[in-house]
């Protein structure tokens, strides 16, 4: 299979299963896992308009966070970087359809976060994906 492509399951864990795998699935070869990335609270993921980032929850000191990985073109994780996202359990996140801000809802307290994806701001040669805080939106019901 000469362009493999690949698939992403996370894997809610705070010990060190707790992560995100890394698949292909094919007619001739099946299902196979091609890596791990360890990441503590991994629960949600979404990747980037571009297809260059995956963006996920976790966990960072107890507290939700979300965290930030470059694809590479073999599919690997590469991380950029984690912010916290003032909560004890980020849920869910998802990203603007320009790719500029991503959200993260956490379960509690009830707090939806927008995050500006740095690199969409400056050139496409300085893009690293990588994450900062914008804005807190509190009491989302």
């Amino acid at each position: 299979m000469k362009n493999k492509r690949y698939f992403y399951v996370l894997g809610y864990d705070d010990g060190p299963e707790g992560g995100i795998y890394r698949y292909s699935f094919s007619k001739d070869e099946g299902l196979v896992m091609h890596g791990f990335t360890q990441l503590a609270g991994a629960n949600f993921a979404c990747i980037s308009p571009n297809g260059k980032y995956l963006y996920s929850t976790c966990r960072i000191n107890g507290e939700g966070g979300a965290a930030a990985f470059k694809i590479e073109k073999n599919g690997d994780l590469t991380f950029l970087n984690m912010r916290e996202t003032d909560g004890r359990a980020a849920c869910h996140v998802e990203i603007s359809p320009d790719g500029k801000v991503l959200f993260v809802a956490n379960f509690a307290p009830r707090t939806m976060m927008g995050i500006e994806s740095q690199g969409m701001i400056l050139s496409a040669v300085d893009f690293d994906g990588s994450l900062s805080v914008t804005s807190v939106l509190r009491g989302v019901k």
